[in-house]
């Protein structure tokens, strides 16, 4: 079965999506703010906190309402993440990680090139997600 076809699949093509609303005049660059998941993951509060700022808007103390679930990730007022979920995937089998690291390795190599470019994202560890083995383009 192809990848191609799968929206799921196609959600992930970041430069692409992130490409089709700057190629337009309504949106500029600088109203943007690309923020990984994997760091709201690793540092929640100091990503909502640069997001504050980004905005311009007060900042809201979210530790102060939030607290660890049974899993260790963050939930906020009493409202249970995704994250905390009995119907949560399993690990992802090396096959499949395999599979989606090839298919995803070129459009991953133009993110970079357009966060670099038109973002003027520092990317010196590279993607949040990436394994550090890829050249940079």
């Amino acid at each position: 079965r192809r990848l191609d076809g799968l929206e799921i699949v196609q959600r992930g093509l970041y430069a692409k999506q992130l490409t089709s609303w700057t190629n337009t005049s309504l949106f500029d660059p600088s109203q943007f703010h690309v923020l990984f998941s994997e760091d709201l993951t690793r540092s929640p509060f100091d990503s909502m906190r640069n997001i504050e700022r980004f905005l311009g808007v007060a900042h809201f103390d979210y530790r102060a309402i939030a607290f660890r679930n049974a899993r260790g990730f963050w939930d906020v007022a009493g409202v249970p993440s995704k994250s905390d979920t009995r119907n949560s995937y399993g690990p992802m089998t090396l096959r499949a990680r395999n599979i989606l690291e090839s298919y995803y390795a070129a459009p991953n190599d133009a993110l970079k090139r357009l966060l670099r470019t038109k973002f003027e994202t520092d990317l010196a560890s590279g993607l949040p997600w990436s394994t550090g083995d890829e050249v940079d383009s």
